[in-house]
């Protein structure tokens, strides 16, 4: 996993702001629900895979054995329940996290797939938006989309983990405009061409 944190400045937000919106609005009603699992040991991330809701034991298990060190490490992990639904358990120093998501299935092109939403009182009904893109487009073309719909211009700051997979990667941050402005949370749901997606949108 990497965690990036920066800054993007006021005078480069309102040059941006000039240019053609990278982005593409999509509603659910055309986006697939998926799980990111990440495997974890130690806070490293050992092992990541998209999978076609509803996410199966299976999967998990898969994931698992791929990270597992040696024969006792897997015996373990062939001989353990993992019921349906169980998504964020401890096996042994591994530590299983899904994360659920919407994302655009790839056609003949990759499309990345944005999720956008303000991170607001626990008690606020949240509007979550959605945005699909060309892989092309980086983390400051979103954010600079983003602020497009605002009045103000000032330094924005973000922080974003990303946890990369053979099949695709998961990105997920928070936005700040500054002031009293509530922060925006967003995720990023990127397929590699050749991955096979075989994984609703929560907060994360």
């Amino acid at each position: 996993m990497t965690t990036i944190i920066g800054a993007i400045s006021a005078s480069h937000v309102i040059k941006r702001k000039q240019q053609p919106h990278p982005l593409t609005p999509a509603t659910p009603s055309i986006l697939s629900s998926v799980s990111f699992v990440t495997v974890e040991r130690g806070g490293v991330c050992e092992n990541t895979l998209l999978q076609q809701d509803p996410l199966q034991p299976v999967a998990i298990r898969r994931c698992l054995l791929e990270s597992a060190r040696d024969a006792g490490e897997r015996a373990e992990i062939e001989l353990m329940d993992i019921p349906q639904g169980l998504t964020n358990f401890r096996v042994g120093d591994l530590h299983v996290k899904t994360r659920k998501a919407m994302m655009m299935t790839r056609g003949k092109d990759a499309v990345d797939t944005w999720c956008s939403w303000q991170e607001e009182e626990p008690t606020k009904i949240t509007t979550f938006r959605f945005w699909t893109s060309p892989p092309s487009i980086d983390l400051s073309d979103f954010i600079v989309a983003l602020c497009a719909n605002t009045a103000k211009e000032s330094t924005v700051h973000y922080e974003a983990s990303i946890m990369p997979s053979e099949q695709g990667s998961w990105t997920k941050g928070v936005i700040d405009q500054g002031d009293a402005s509530p922060k925006t949370g967003f995720y990023r749901v990127s397929q590699r061409v050749g991955g096979s997606v075989q994984a609703d949108c929560n907060p994360p």
